[in-house]
C-alpha cells in the first residue's frame, strides 16, 4: 500500500475496456457505495464473467483510510477462504497504481435481495427458501468460528432476475471477525474493544451497546431481514439512525401481521421470527445450525398444512410511507402487557426447545421388561439401584460431572447386559445427557432409524452396527469408552464437535476397534492424524470442514489412514487435489462423498482414478452436472447422487457414458421435473431416486 493519502477517486475514471491487472477487461459499473463500488468484468484468458470490487478513496483521515484498506483487504482474505455455495467466493486481489485496491469474486447476475423486496415483499415459500440457503452459508461459516456482523438484504445476492429456481449467496465479510480460528489472515478476535458496527436497521441490541457479540447477534441480524422480506419493510423503522438503534433495544418488535396491517402468517413462522428478534442473545436459537434445520422443518410443515397464506391477494407490495408510520405508532403505543405476552411466548418456545416442531414424537416410554414383554428399542427399563442413584444425586447436588464419576467407577456404565440375544441392555447414568446411539447405514455411509438417547437403562439391538454420539459432557470423560466390549460400537460420531480436546480424543485409545468415525465440522487437526493411524480397523471416515488439508491427507500419516478405508467423505477443505491424488492409490475404496467442494474437470478426472469406486455422491459439489461423463472409466460405479446440485439438460449426454450406472440419486428441488421425465424414458436401466427436500 502507498502509505501516501490518495488524492483523487482513482476508481471514478474506470470506464468499459480498461483492463486491470493484466487479466481483467471493464465491462460496466453494477453498483455504488459508500465503501466502494463494484464494477461487472471479463476475465480475458478465461472468456468469464466475474465481479470487480473497489475500494472508495478520500473517505476521511489517513487514518480511516487505513481502517477502511484493512477492512477491505480483510474481506477478500476472509472470502478467498470460504468453499460454500451459498457464500461469494474470492479469486483474486490487488491494487491500481499501488493505491486503490481491488478484488475480484463470483458475478451474481440477479442483484440484491434489497432491490427485490422494493418490487414487493417475497412470498413465504421463496423467502423460506432462500434464507435456509443463507443459514446453511452462515452454519458453514459459524464452524470456522467466522461471525459476519452485517447481515442485511443488500448483502444477500439472488442469482436469477425473476423468482424462477432462484438461490441466494450472501456477500460482505468486510466486518466480520472470528471466534476461534483462521487468526493466520489477520482477523480480529470479537472482544470487549470490538467497535460498534453494521447497519442499524438489523442490528442486535447488543450490537447497538458496542457489546461482545457472537453468532447469535447475526441470528438477530438475519432475523431481522426476514422479517423485510416476508412484509417488505425491517421490524423497526424511524427518522434517524439514532432512534432505530434506540428501538432495537427498547421495543418489541410488530408481529408479521402488523407490520403488514392485517396480512395472515403461519403462527409457527411468526414464532420463529419472533425468536430470533428475542432482546436476550439467550432466548435465540443458538446456532445457524438449528435456524437452517428449523426453516427446513417448517417449510415441510407449511406444504403438508398447505397453512401458505394468499398474501397477494391482500398486500403484497411494500406498505406506503403513511402505512409505515401507523405501523410505528402501533409499535410505539404497545402496552406492558403485551410486551410481557410476547416475552412470555418467547420463553415458552425456548423452553419447549422448538415445541410446534417437535410435540408430535414426544412419547412416554414404555415401563416393560424383556422377559414380561417384547420391547422396542430404545425403551428405557427401570434402574434397579434407582434409590441409590437419587441419593447420590441428592448428595452431589445434581453435579452431572460428579455423577457420572461415580457411575463410571460403581456401575461401569455402558456396559450391556445381554437379554436373550435378540437385544441387550446398557447402563448409563439416568437424568443426566451422555449422547445418544444410531445403526449404521453403509449404503449411504451415514445413521439410520430413530437415535436412542443415553439416558438410564436402555434396550438397543443385538448384533446391529452401533453408531455412539457422545455428549459434551461424555467427552469430557472419556474413560467411558473402555468399557464397551470389544467390537461392540461399530463407530462413533463426533461431527461437529468444535470443542474436541487433547483430553476427549483419548477416547480413540480406548477405543482402536471402531470401524466408523465422523468428524465432520470437529475442530480436528494435522497434529491428531496419528489418533487415526492407530485405529487399524477404521474403513469409514467423514471429515469434511475439519483443519485437515489436502496436503496434510497427501503426508506419511494421513495417506496411511486414506489408503485402507472403504468409504470417505470429504470437502471443504484448502489443497483438495493433493487429497484426491492419495485416493487413486486405495484399491479398496468403493464409497466417495464430496461434500461443498467446487470440482472441475481436473478434479473429476482424479476422482475417475479411483478404479473400484461403486458410489459417489456430490453433495453441493457440482457446478456443471454434465462433468460426470469424466466418471467414464469408473467400469464399477453402479450408484450416482447429485444432491443440493443444480441438474442441468447436459446430464442427458453425461449419464451415457456411465454404461453401469444403476441408480441416481437427486434431491427434490434441483431437477425439473420434465428433465427427470426425460431422463426416465432414455435410461430405464436406472433406478431414479427423488430425496425429499432435507428437514
Amino acid at each position: 500500500m502507498d502509505e501516501s493519502r490518495p488524492q483523487s477517486d482513482l476508481d471514478a475514471s474506470l470506464k468499459p475496456g480498461d483492463i486491470i491487472g493484466g487479466d481483467y477487461q471493464i465491462i460496466g459499473l453494477v453498483a455504488a457505495g459508500g465503501m466502494g463500488k463494484v464494477y461487472k468484468v471479463k476475465h480475458l484468458k478465461l472468456g468469464r464473467e466475474l465481479a470487480l470490487k473497489t475500494l472508495k478513496v478520500n473517505r476521511g483521515t489517513q487514518r480511516d483510510w487505513q481502517k477502511d484498506w484493512n477492512n477491505f483487504i480483510t474481506e477478500a482474505k476472509v472470502l478467498a477462504r470460504l468453499e460454500h455455495p451459498h457464500l461469494v467466493k474470492v479469486y483474486d486481489l490487488g491494487t491500481i497504481d499501488n493505491r486503490l485496491p481491488y478484488f475480484v469474486m463470483d458475478f451474481v447476475e440477479g442483484g440484491t435481495l434489497s432491490q427485490r423486496i422494493h418490487k414487493s415483499a417475497l412470498p413465504i415459500d421463496l423467502a423460506l427458501n432462500l434464507f435456509e440457503e443463507v443459514a446453511d452459508g452462515l452454519a458453514y461459516a459459524e464452524d470456522l468460528g467466522l461471525l459476519h456482523r452485517d447481515i442485511k438484504p443488500s448483502n444477500i445476492l439472488l442469482t436469477s432476475l425473476s423468482d424462477q429456481n432462484q438461490h441466494a449467496k450472501l456477500v460482505d465479510f468486510g466486518l466480520s471477525s472470528t471466534l476461534h480460528s483462521l487468526q493466520e489472515v489477520g482477523w480480529q478476535i470479537a472482544g470487549a474493544a470490538a467497535r460498534v458496527c453494521g447497519s442499524p436497521p438489523y442490528m442486535s441490541p447488543e450490537q447497538t451497546r458496542g457489546e461482545v457479540t457472537d453468532q447469535r447477534s447475526d441470528i438477530y441480524s438475519f432475523g431481522c431481514s426476514l422479517f423485510e422480506t416476508l412484509t417488505g419493510t425491517p421490524p423497526f423503522v424511524g427518522d434517524t439512525s439514532l432512534i432505530v438503534l434506540s428501538k432495537h433495544q427498547l421495543e418489541e418488535p410488530p408481529s408479521l401481521k402488523e407490520a403488514t396491517l392485517g396480512n395472515d402468517f403461519p403462527e409457527p413462522l411468526e414464532r420463529f421470527v419472533r425468536r430470533m428478534l428475542a432482546k436476550d442473545p439467550a432466548m435465540r436459537y443458538q446456532s445457524f445450525h438449528e435456524v437452517k434445520a428449523l426453516i427446513a422443518k417448517l417449510r415441510s410443515a407449511l406444504a403438508k398444512s398447505e397453512q401458505t397464506p394468499k398474501a397477494s391477494k391482500k398486500n403484497t407490495t411494500i406498505a406506503s410511507k403513511e402505512e409505515q408510520e401507523r405501523t410505528k405508532k402501533t409499535s410505539a403505543q404497545k402496552t406492558p402487557v403485551k410486551a410481557t405476552i410476547l416475552a412470555a411466548a418467547a420463553l415458552l418456545v425456548v423452553a419447549g426447545g422448538g415445541a410446534w416442531f417437535y410435540q408430535a414424537s414426544k412419547t412416554t416410554p414404555p415401563q416393560a421388561t424383556p422377559k414380561e414383554s417384547t420391547p422396542e428399542l430404545g425403551e428405557r427399563l427401570k434402574d434397579p439401584e434407582e434409590a441409590a442413584i437419587n441419593a447420590f444425586k441428592k448428595k452431589s447436588e445434581n453435579d452431572p460431572g460428579k455423577l457420572v464419576d461415580w457411575y463410571w467407577s460403581s456401575h461401569q456404565a455402558f456396559s450391556p447386559l445381554d437379554a436373550g440375544g435378540k437385544y441387550q441392555i446398557f447402563n448409563c447414568p439416568e437424568g443426566i445427557n451422555m449422547g445418544n446411539f444410531a445403526i449404521f447405514d453403509a449404503n449411504a455411509m451415514s445413521l439410520s432409524g430413530k437415535t436412542i438417547e443415553a439416558d438410564g437403562r436402555i434396550i438397543l439391538p443385538e448384533g446391529e452396527k452401533l453408531i455412539y454420539t457422545p455428549s459434551q459432557l461424555a467427552l469430557e470423560h472419556p474413560q467411558f469408552f473402555q468399557a464397551f466390549k470389544d467390537n461392540e460400537l461399530f463407530g462413533i460420531n463426533l461431527a461437529k464437535a468444535s470443542r474436541l480436546t487433547e483430553n476427549s480424543l483419548t477416547l480413540l485409545d480406548f477405543r482402536p476397534d471402531i470401524e466408523y468415525l465422523d468428524l465432520s465440522g470437529a475442530n480436528f487437526e494435522a497434529k491428531h492424524l496419528a489418533k487415526l493411524e492407530q485405529l487399524t480397523k477404521l474403513r469409514f471416515l467423514r471429515i469434511p470442514n475439519t483443519f485437515l488439508t489436502g496436503a496434510d491427507l497427501a503426508g506419511s500419516v494421513g495417506a496411511a489412514v486414506l489408503k485402507r478405508l472403504k468409504g470417505l467423505a470429504i470437502g471443504r477443505i484448502a489443497k483438495m487435489p493433493e487429497a484426491l491424488a492419495v485416493l487413486a492409490k486405495n484399491a479398496d475404496l468403493t464409497y466417495l462423498e464430496i461434500i461443498d467442494e467446487p470440482l472441475d474437470k481436473d478434479s473429476m478426472k482424479q476422482i475417475a482414478a479411483v478404479s473400484n469406486l461403486e458410489t459417489i455422491r456430490f453433495d453441493k459439489s457440482l457446478n456443471n452436472s454434465y462433468l460426470v461423463s469424466e466418471l467414464k472409466p469408473l467400469k464399477k460405479l453402479s450408484q450416482l447422487d447429485i444432491v443440493t446440485s443444480l441438474i442441468r439438460p447436459n446430464i442427458k449426454e453425461a449419464l451415457s457414458e456411465l454404461g453401469n450406472l444403476k441408480i441416481m440419486v437427486v434431491r427434490e428441488g434441483f431437477i425439473d421435473k420434465e428433465l427427470l421425465e426425460e431422463l426416465k424414458a432414455a435410461f430405464p436401466e436406472v433406478q431414479f431416486k427423488v430425496e425429499p427436500e432435507r428437514i
